[in-house]
């Protein structure tokens, strides 16, 4: 049985809850695009920039991974940040898999906690069906 101290428990948290906000948000995003604007887009390497198009409202939404912080911008006004101070993402990779009826986006990404002395780091792997394939 591991015990661990309240330090790490703030940690593991921090890093739980972005995760999850971070997963949800781009979950959001990428479904309701129709397209990938690849031109824009920096995919298969991280620092990772994803540009969707979504072509019902004409909105581009910007996805990039600057100083530690994953920042979303729509029509190239940002909207905020989806990890909190306490949260690094050391690593974010797009990775556009498929075409057309089936294409959808691969993004992983790595997440780096700490409070006090205490650290926590965890990769993500996630997959999201574009609008279009759906």
């Amino acid at each position: 049985m591991t015990i661990k101290n309240y330090n790490e428990m703030r940690a593991a948290q921090h890093l739980t809850g972005d995760a999850m906000l971070i997963i949800d948000r781009l979950g959001y995003e990428i479904r309701r695009a129709e397209s990938v604007d690849t031109g824009d887009s920096t995919l298969d390497s991280s620092p990772g920039r994803l540009s969707l198009v979504a072509e019902d409202d004409d909105e581009e939404t910007t996805i990039t991974l600057e100083s530690g912080t994953v920042r979303i911008a729509q029509d190239g006004v940002e909207t905020g940040a989806l990890n909190g101070e306490h949260t690094e993402v050391t690593s974010l990779v797009f990775r556009q898999v498929g075409s057309g009826a089936s294409s959808g986006i691969r993004t992983e990404f790595t997440l780096l906690s700490s409070d006090g002395a205490a650290t926590s780091t965890e990769n993500f792997y996630t997959f999201f069906v574009m609008r279009e394939a759906q």
